[in-house]
């Protein structure tokens, strides 16, 4: 035997199912693809390698869903994301401005809302919403059972089998051991692009030490209950440079960047943080960060209880149960996203979805982003969707449009292009793009038109 190696014997892999469409990750743009494959009536099966839907916007704890909105009264990402949103309401799930403040400019409602991060933008109320992970994970589950959608739990994909440029099936691990499963259609949602890249796609990655993007940075967010935010944001509010200065302070203490952001909940915070130098891609430095930043996570807790009025009686609720990776591998697609699409303003006649700028209200200079479908799309693999950070784009363009609704939009279009190529029997890049628009437009997306 080599020393270096072990070797595994050959084996057959049961197939132990089969849909139309497979989906493999159930975070925000998995499970957004397999509810609206299943609407459009194909048969869906949904992989996922935790106990819970979500993926970021729960077991990581990222709670805030931003840039709805542009800043006018227009709601740019609808369909599938506005519906989730909306069951959050119904079971107060979710913090939000009312619908008929969004784009309003009154000082009263501004004032209000400036403190929480994403809502007030340039004088402006936009739709960013605040939710409750454990509400969303009830929600998310509800919905893809609703959908008729087969759910695999505690599933991890680890495998593809390829053959003449086409998937014809899955391997996944689970405490039964080795699987596999089978379908027409593959949409790889696992953020880290883990089906492209085993079927031999294309791809480029972050530099982990790329200071020019934040999704160069992983996190481990985590939960601070027992807070008296009135107190933090007057603190806030009457001394914006010692709170500055008091947060860089922190950051030379710890070695990265770490915040306190406001919540669904009045007494509750969410410490969001980035951390460079970590490569989601390599399990030693996946380790290293998950150590680093829980050793991290009582030191923030005792300089925010002895520097911050509001803080002194606080405690840790939770942390999250998964890393906040934002950036790994990016397709090279059939079309490349990026910063000139950015700031064009172009359409596409494969337009699948429309964005607002985060920083800056639509105007000549920053106009809405209009996504293609070939972002989607892989050059090679021919029953191969992606969505979610993973899509084709450059660095910037990517680091601006991976957040959760870009990643649901993403998801809805290629929930609806993997069923249109089903029920038409055609390869994912030949579906008529005008098939998908009518099909999103019919879910409730604005595709600008």
């Amino acid at each position: 035997m080599d020393k270096n190696y072990l070797t595994e014997p050959e084996r057959k892999i049961e197939i132990v199912d089969s849909a139309d469409v497979i989906v493999s990750g159930g975070g925000p743009a998995g499970v957004a693809a397999a509810i609206s494959a299943a609407r459009e009536g194909v048969s869906v099966i949904l992989l996922e390698r935790y106990g819970y839907l979500g993926g970021l916007a729960t077991g990581g704890l990222v709670i805030l869903i931003p840039h709805l909105s542009d800043g006018s009264q227009q709601l740019q990402i609808r369909g599938f994301c506005e519906e989730v949103i909306k069951k959050l309401d119904e079971v107060d799930g979710a913090l939000h401005p009312n619908w008929d403040e969004i784009g309003s400019d009154d000082p009263n409602l501004i004032q209000k809302w400036l403190p929480y991060f994403s809502v007030v933008v340039e004088g402006k109320i936009r739709m960013s919403v605040y939710v409750d992970p454990e509400k969303l994970k009830c929600i998310l589950s509800k919905l893809i059972a609703d959908a008729g959608v087969k759910l695999y739990l505690h599933s991890l994909v680890c495998g593809v089998v390829t053959k003449d440029n086409k998937i014809e099936g899955l391997i996944f691990e689970s405490k039964e051991g080795r699987k596999g499963i089978t379908g027409k259609v593959i949409i790889d949602t696992t953020g880290d692009g883990d089906i492209l890249a085993s079927a031999g796609e294309d791809y480029v990655t972050f530099d982990p030490y790329d200071q020019t993007v934040r999704s160069s940075t992983v996190a481990l967010v985590f939960r601070l209950g027992n807070v008296n935010t009135e107190k933090f944001i007057e603190f806030v509010q009457s001394n914006r440079d010692i709170y500055t200065s008091l947060m860089q302070e922190l950051e030379k203490n710890i070695g990265f960047r770490a915040l306190p952001m406001l919540s669904w909940r009045e007494d509750v915070v969410w410490v969001n943080n980035w951390l460079l130098g970590i490569n989601p891609l390599v399990v030693r430095d996946l380790t290293k960060a998950e150590l680093l930043l829980r050793d991290s996570m009582l030191k923030i807790l005792d300089f925010l209880k002895k520097k911050l009025p509001g803080f002194q009686k606080a405690y840790v609720i939770d942390s999250a149960s998964q890393l906040g990776i934002r950036g790994s591998r990016r397709l090279i697609g059939k079309y490349v996203f990026s910063k000139e699409d950015v700031f064009s303003g172009g359409k596409h006649p494969d337009t699948i979805a429309v964005f607002p700028s985060i920083t800056h209200n639509t105007s000549k200079e920053h106009p809405l982003v209009y996504l293609p479908l070939r972002c989607l799309l892989p050059k090679r693999i021919e029953n191969l969707i992606v969505a979610g950070r993973c899509f084709s784009s450059d660095k910037f363009a990517n680091d601006l449009f991976n957040l959760i609704p870009h990643c649901i939009a993403m998801g809805q279009a290629a929930g609806v292009t993997a069923a249109i190529a089903v029920k038409e029997g055609v390869n994912v890049q030949n579906v008529d793009h005008s098939k998908v628009k009518e099909r999103l437009k019919f879910q409730g997306v604005f595709l600008g038109e």
